[in-house]
């Protein structure tokens, strides 16, 4: 017996007319599911591999680096914590208003870079890179050029932490 070529057979849909209306609705609910997935998929590859980028700010007490819970204020990178994704490759670009050297010093990530002095009223930005460790914990930098002995001992001044996630 052969299905009915009329549209409508008491109210329904006959068999001629459904099979192309499931199979458009199927397609239509699928290719949405499809293109996230592989949205999904493409993002979190390109999240495994993306570098971070991270961008610090040297100020002196003179420039208003950072006051402390006194009111004073101290030499700070700004800001001196920061997060990274385990295993990431980081490049940090820091901008130093300050007419001192100063280094962002971490044995546990094995950095130890040189921040060259500003010029005058001109900034000196300097960039340097890592790898993050695999390990998730907070690693502790400082600065080691002597400068503000009160910031170099106080976290969030002249020493502060990567949390590496």
């Amino acid at each position: 017996h052969r299905p009915s070529a009329r549209i409508f057979t008491k109210g329904h849909i006959s068999m001629k007319r459904r099979l192309p209306l499931v199979a458009l609705v199927a397609l239509a609910l699928a290719v949405p599911s499809f293109a996230l997935a592989a949205v999904a998929t493409k993002s979190a590859a390109d999240v495994a591999v993306a570098p971070a980028a991270i961008a610090l700010t040297i100020k002196s007490a003179a420039q208003h680096g950072k006051r402390d819970a006194k009111g004073v204020w101290h030499d700070a990178f700004l800001p001196a914590s920061f997060s990274v994704r385990a295993g990431a490759k980081v490049t940090v670009k820091v901008t130093n208003y300050d007419a001192e050297i100063h280094t962002f010093t971490a044995s546990g990530l094995k950095v130890s870079a040189v921040i060259a002095a500003a010029k005058g009223t001109k900034p000196v930005v300097t960039t340097f890179s890592f790898t993050a460790p695999t390990k998730q914990g907070a690693y502790t930098w400082f600065c080691a050029v002597p400068c503000d002995p009160w910031a170099m001992t106080h976290l969030g001044y002249m020493k502060g932490h990567v949390t590496v996630a």
